[in-house]
């Protein structure tokens, strides 16, 4: 595959350092894989949106989500999310991605749940596992639940998570349910802990063949036990422990203390809190088990650092209102041309081109 909005900024009054905390705090506490990010580059395509200028609009770029298995910023996905939505204002975006979607997008997650040998078994696996696809889910806590003749999927609400997404997650259950059972799938409820317009919920429910309820306390969507205990047309056992196998690697690696370090650089950049004990603390092991983790992995504090470094000033350029001093400020930058000097090892541009470049790309989409 040829390729795999930072959260707005409100503010008044002179810049000062302690503002970016909520920024960067907000922008990189979770990780997706980089599959979400293709699906929409692809999606847009798909609707005449050139991928260059979805990333330049984003403050990405194509090289930063080709891995489909890497984990990226979760600001990035929900950026690319909403320039769709910009884009593509007539569509009922959370039917058409949920539709749109396909399970190669979650990479090895994605094929283990293709085997599986029923829709329990796959839901099940895709609770356990959702923190893989998105650490959010570590907050929102993916379960299956038995509650009588029925199965319950749920989710609690991700703050300030786009209206689409749970929207089209479930869309997607339902809709492959409906491929690899080769016929009709009724859910007997789907409930949204969000609002919607009237519209959008009579289509969600012409697509459900259900009621669909708002503003409930969690996500979920019910399923009959008849349902969810045929089985699936692509079951295999044996692919399922393959990629199962796989999946429990990512998860290892992915709570491993070495990703954990550097999703915490990322939330205190700018706050002057890297001291590397003080780090080592926050995650409950001592400086010098931290330290040997970093080299079982074979991964050191400055790179995390610079990773987190320009992850963050990425973001920060793709908003306009923000001065490259402010930018550099945010990242632990005091002087501009340290800065400088260091984005362009980073990109091989200054922030001033990447800007540029960027807007050049959004003035392009008309």
């Amino acid at each position: 595959m040829s390729f795999a909005s930072p959260d707005g900024v409100c503010r008044a009054g002179p810049p000062r350092r302690k503002q970016f905390v909520v920024i960067t705090a907000q922008s990189s506490r979770h990780t997706v894989l980089a599959g979400w990010a293709q699906l929409y580059l692809v999606f847009g395509v798909k609707h005449g949106i050139p991928p260059e200028d979805a990333c330049a609009a984003a403050g990405i770029t194509i090289a930063d989500v080709v891995d489909r298995d890497r984990h990226i910023p979760r600001a990035w996905a929900i950026a690319l999310q909403q320039h769709l939505r910009v884009r593509l204002p007539e569509l009922a975006l959370s039917l058409e991605l949920g539709r749109f979607f396909s399970l190669e997008h979650l990479g090895y997650l994605g094929y283990a749940v293709r085997s599986c040998a029923t829709p329990l078994e796959a839901l099940r696996l895709l609770a356990r596992s959702a923190r893989l696809a998105d650490t959010a889910y570590r907050d929102a806590g993916a379960r299956v639940e038995e509650c009588g003749d029925t199965f319950v999927f749920r989710t609690r609400r991700i703050p300030n998570d786009p209206l689409e997404s749970v929207e089209m997650a479930l869309v997607s259950m339902v809709h492959h349910l409906r491929q690899f059972l080769r016929g009709p799938v009724q859910p007997e409820k789907v409930c949204l802990a969000h609002l919607r317009e009237r519209a959008l919920q009579a289509q969600l429910e012409r697509f459900f063949e259900c009621p669909v309820e708002l503003g409930c306390e969690e996500h979920a969507l019910y399923l009959a036990g008849e349902v969810m205990t045929q089985p699936l047309s692509e079951a295999d056992e044996g692919a399922l422990q393959h990629f199962s196998a796989q999946i429990q690697g990512q998860l290892a690696a992915l709570d491993s203390p070495v990703e954990s370090l550097a999703g915490l650089i990322e939330a205190r950049l700018g706050r002057d809190e890297l001291d590397q004990a003080k780090l080592a603390k926050a995650l409950g092991v001592s400086r010098r088990g931290l330290q040997r983790h970093l080299q079982q992995h074979g991964a050191s504090y400055s790179e995390l650092l610079a990773r987190a470094r320009r992850s963050v000033a990425l973001r920060l350029l793709a908003d306009p209102k923000l001065a490259v001093y402010e930018v550099a400020l945010a990242v632990g930058y005091d002087d501009v041309r340290a800065f400088n000097r260091a984005f362009r090892r980073w990109t091989g541009t200054t922030p001033t081109e990447h800007r540029a470049r960027a807007r050049r790309g959004a003035v392009s989409l008309g």
